[in-house]
């Protein structure tokens, strides 16, 4: 799962000019109680510390602009004084800056205030941690005995000069040939390279797997991919239309169903852990959600990531089958294609193989899984291994099924496969995926004969790691 799709834009808001300043002593208080209130969720009190100027920010825009911050970073765990500086934007010339550490990433913190005790001017913003050159000592299986060995080895230590990343697992399919590179832990607590079992949440690549199903079905002409979803749910759903217009099994394969990326009571449920909302999540409330959907536009024209729309996709094809999600994916994917480690979450008993899973600033997160939304990504995980044997077929492009979802329908996807080139000369397939501590990504270059799959077990952007890698290889 690509992550809860909601980005931190720096919101920053500012009122009339102050000739004096504010002292240290005031800055630290009102920095403690923006923290105090952010923790009980006091939003109201937080405006309230403005200075009346300030207001001319409604106060809605403002809790819902703190609602989203805590939806996609968690609680403050802890703050820092950074710096007094100069700020953009300020009038009196002076803003403090703090290093605000929430369990989910870090965000700087800026904002001025009266020789009152009032904030002036306010802002979140992204934090990026300065680069560690400390590198050399990675713990890593790979050899350096060819080029290509060496290239990774590069690569891979240009993604650990991020000082929180904890583990990586890369797997290479080159003209046939595989490799397999480790580097990092799978736990901070008790230090272990990861093997080739290691286990990773997938999250949203466990999207092409509900395409693949879909090709399956459309193939076994058990359904048809213009068929209206209505066909195959229970009750009533006017509202699952546009002006007349169904929604479509291909509209939420491609994410052109204009459903909602996430159900709209996701993060305000009773007692919502910010940290894994999708966890206590219910079949029950999933369908009261979508009954609550009321898309924008026709579908099948208009880009819009749906969570919500793919778990639905799962939940119809398993009506198709008359059979659970997960044995669907038994049943067409991991037995087929040999992935015997690939399961679903929450793992009976204790198994050592399953990473453990960090935030980009290095708190430790709990895992995923949600029946509901496991057709989205929640819960799926997989090993170095069986994503190489999967990636194999995509490479080969040869199964009717596999050739089914690589063929193009809307906005560059296929049947949940993202379809490009990634600025290289080659037909690109791909999908990635993020569940708060687990990042991924899958990428097949049939043309080439080659592709590559990532894993790693902290939420650190993997994008020039991949672009590097997926260069070489291609040559």
């Amino acid at each position: 799962m690509k992550k809860v799709l909601i980005v931190l834009a720096c919101f920053l808001f500012i009122s009339e000019t102050y000739a004096q300043e504010a002292s240290q002593q005031q800055y630290d208080t009102l920095k403690d109680s923006i923290v105090a209130q952010f923790s009980r969720s006091d939003y109201h009190a937080i405006y309230t510390l403005m200075e009346p100027s300030f207001f001319k920010i409604e106060e809605p825009a403002f809790v819902s602009f703190l609602k989203n911050i805590k939806s996609n970073s968690g609680e403050i765990v802890r703050t820092k004084f950074l710096a007094d500086s100069v700020c953009q934007g300020s009038n009196s010339g002076r803003a403090r800056y703090y290093l605000a550490e929430f369990q989910l990433r870090s965000l700087l913190m800026v904002f001025e205030a009266t020789p009152h005790g009032k904030i002036s001017l306010f802002a979140l913003m992204h934090y990026e941690y300065p680069p560690t050159t400390a590198t050399a000592s990675i713990p890593s299986n790979n050899l350096l005995s060819s080029p290509l060995d060496r290239m990774v080895d590069s690569a891979a230590r240009e993604y650990f000069q991020h000082q929180y990343a904890t583990g990586l697992s890369i797997g290479i399919i080159k003209n046939g040939q595989r490799y397999v590179y480790h580097y990092g832990t799978t736990s901070k607590v008790k230090p272990q390279l990861p093997v080739n079992k290691t286990l990773y949440e997938i999250g949203s690549i466990t999207k092409t797997f509900t395409g693949t199903i879909l090709a399956h079905a459309v193939l076994e002409n058990r359904v048809r991919l213009s068929d209206d979803i209505r066909k195959y749910l229970d009750g009533s759903f006017p509202n699952l239309e546009y002006n007349g217009h169904p929604i479509t099994l291909k509209d939420l394969a491609n994410h052109t169903s204009r459903i909602p990326s996430i159900p709209d009571d996701l993060f305000s449920q009773r007692g919502v852990n910010f940290l894994a909302p999708w966890n206590d999540y219910n079949e029950k409330m999933f369908w009261e959600a979508l009954h609550r959907v009321k898309p924008d536009t026709v579908s099948g024209y208009k880009f819009q990531y749906s969570n919500l729309g793919m778990s639905l996709l799962g939940h119809i094809l398993a009506r198709v089958y008359k059979q659970p999600y997960e044995k669907l994916v038994e049943k067409y994917i991991t037995q087929p294609m040999k992935m015997s480690g690939t399961t679903v979450l929450p793992l009976k008993g204790k198994n050592d193989l399953l990473a453990l899973k960090y935030s980009s600033n290095g708190y430790l997160l709990p895992y995923w899984h949600q029946q509901a939304f496991l057709p989205a990504g929640i819960g799926m995980v997989s090993n170095i291994d069986d994503m190489l044997n999967y990636l194999s077929y995509q490479i080969a492009d040869s199964d009717p099924t596999i050739q089914l979802t690589h063929q193009p329908t809307s906005e560059n996807v296929g049947l949940s496969w993202g379809i490009g080139n990634a600025g290289t000369p080659y037909k690109l397939y791909e999908h990635s995926g993020g569940t708060y501590g687990f990042t991924t990504i899958i990428r097949a270059f049939p043309e080439a004969k080659a592709g590559i799959i990532i894993l790693t077990n902290t939420d650190v952007d993997i994008m020039q790691l991949t672009r590097r890698i997926s260069r070489y290889i291609i040559n």
